[in-house]
């Protein structure tokens, strides 16, 4: 019963940050990009490298040195994230992690379970973190141009992955859109 408590209050205090992480975010500036006949807001953050990430809550965050990169590239980047949040890949992603942490600390007292366990757990979800990428590139195809997430992908992708990778590599992203 203890392990059930300790596992209900560790979700909710993962939960707990995970929900309020965007309230304490700091973002340099907003800039708006029109996509199709939508305006998307994008929120930049300092960084000298090229990346861009989602929130649950809709925001979309570019770093500051992806603002140097052609219009149309940083529209695809946009339009990948878009994906993500459309999708509902972050909520989908956190119910998973729920299941995972309740699944692993609920299991720690046999040993020869939790092992298995925690190993099938963790592949599976980053194997599901690689699916909902490729799924993010094929939704954002329907609002850029191919070829453009092509070059995006080839330039700032991951050029190598693994079973424990988050993203696919660039090669299998290209082949799969």
């Amino acid at each position: 019963m203890q392990v059930i408590i300790f596992a209900i209050l560790s979700l909710i205090f993962i939960d707990s940050i995970y929900l309020t992480l965007p309230k304490f975010m700091k973002y340099e500036k907003h800039v708006q990009f029109q996509l199709g006949n939508k305006t998307i807001t994008a929120k930049i953050r300092d960084g000298d490298y090229i990346n861009a990430f989602s929130l649950y809550n809709g925001d979309i965050i570019l770093t500051s040195a992806s603002l140097n990169l052609k219009e149309e590239e940083i529209k695809a980047m946009i339009a990948h994230e878009l994906g993500h949040i459309k999708l509902h890949h972050h909520i989908k992603m956190l119910i998973l992690i729920n299941i995972l942490v309740f699944a692993l600390l609920n299991s720690v007292t046999n040993i020869l379970f939790f092992i298995p366990l925690a190993i099938t757990l963790i592949l599976f979800q980053r194997y599901l973190s690689r699916f909902f990428e490729l799924q993010a590139d094929s939704f954002a195809t329907r609002i850029v141009d191919k070829e453009v997430l092509h070059e995006i992908i080839i330039k700032y992708g991951e050029r190598k992955s693994n079973i424990l990778s988050t993203h696919p590599s660039a090669l299998t992203r290209i082949k799969k859109i």
